[in-house]
């Protein structure tokens, strides 16, 4: 991944800078650029894609661009009076059913993972609403996608059975025993009966 920061520069104005006729020109004044903002910096992760705009997974999986279907709409997050004007919403569309990308024990574990994101017809949909603009909303879905497939990638380890110790069993049995003394060192002299 790589990390891009985001920041607003100021610009000067070039006429401030200009001199009158026949003054000379004025020392142009430097823009410090404050290290408090008024706002967090903006930190984003971009997926990388490679020359050929393919999502890359790992050395064997690579997701082409082509595959994926973009759709856009108006998105119900923050915005401000442009919430209602831009489209920001991104839902990606992948349809698994055509694909060859995955292997096969990529495709059935990613299947079984994210069932509730896919469609009857195979259709794989992720929806990206999180930020105000429609870039950063594409490339947080397309790094969402790739965590996904990355996750699928994964082999669940297969588990061993095991027993209980000989000594982890004496050491349940005289816990039992000790648990058992004590409740009865409480009970009335006259209970015996």
């Amino acid at each position: 991944m790589i990390d891009v920061q985001i920041s607003r520069v100021g610009f000067a104005c070039a006429l401030n800078h200009c001199a009158k006729p026949g003054e000379a020109p004025a020392e142009p004044r430097r823009l410090v650029q404050s290290t408090a903002r008024p706002w967090p910096a903006l930190r984003r992760r971009v997926p990388e894609l490679n020359a050929l705009n393919e999502i890359f997974v790992t050395s064997s999986i690579r997701v082409p661009l082509s595959e994926l279907e973009f759709n856009y709409a108006r998105s119900s997050g923050p915005g401000g009076q442009n919430v209602n004007k831009v489209n920001s919403k991104v839902q990606l569309r992948w349809n698994l059913a055509a694909t060859q990308v995955l292997p096969f024990e990529v495709a059935v574990r990613f299947r079984t993972q994210n069932r509730g994101k896919i469609t009857d017809d195979g259709v794989f949909i992720l929806v990206g609403q999180q930020f105000r603009d429609q870039p950063r909303n594409k490339a947080d879905v397309i790094d969402r996608l790739r965590i996904l497939l990355l996750a699928a990638t994964k082999a669940p380890k297969t588990r061993r059975p095991t027993r209980a110790t000989k000594g982890s069993k004496l050491r349940r049995l005289a816990s039992k025993k000790r648990n058992s003394t004590r409740k009865s060192s409480r009970r009335s002299p006259g209970m015996d009966d």
